[in-house]
């Protein structure tokens, strides 16, 4: 009996360990009154500005990721990634309005945490705060404020 008590709560918190994340949730701007072109312009800088390699931007397809921001850790899933996804979509008539991602992945290798090489990402969800964050830079910038600190 006492055997079988212990396997079960190794169970119970084997499973207390496994991370949960809810997907990464898009945020929108309100739709901007400018061209293309200048959006595109502004969702560049943006993802720059908070230290983001843009990866891809295709204006025609009005879209924008960056390549992954490494951070690793030394203990067992504090390190992770963070890619920043943007889209511009159409919005008639009023212009234009950007939706905002970032995604996170966690890396759950806790033999050898702080080897890129050797890192197993699994899904960590998003970041909604600095997603929130990137659609007001968006915005400022768009209107014309400049961000320089």
């Amino acid at each position: 009996m006492g055997e079988r008590l212990i396997c079960v709560l190794w169970g119970v918190l084997l499973l207390a360990g496994c991370t949960d994340a809810p997907a990464a949730q898009w945020f929108e701007t309100a739709p901007f009154g400018q061209p293309r072109e200048k959006i595109m312009a502004a969702m560049t800088q943006v993802a720059e500005r908070k230290g983001f390699v843009v990866e891809t931007s295709d204006a025609a397809e009005g879209v924008l990721t960056t390549q992954w921001r490494v951070m690793l850790r030394p203990q067992w899933r504090q390190g992770r990634r963070e890619r920043l996804e943007m889209v511009l979509e159409e919005d008639r008539p009023r212009g234009h309005f950007v939706r905002v991602r970032i995604v996170r992945e966690i890396n759950d290798n806790g033999r050898v945490p702080l080897s890129l090489a050797e890192a197993n990402w699994i899904d960590g969800g998003g970041d909604d705060d600095l997603a929130h964050e990137m659609t007001y830079l968006l915005k400022l910038k768009i209107e014309g404020v400049r961000l320089d600190d």
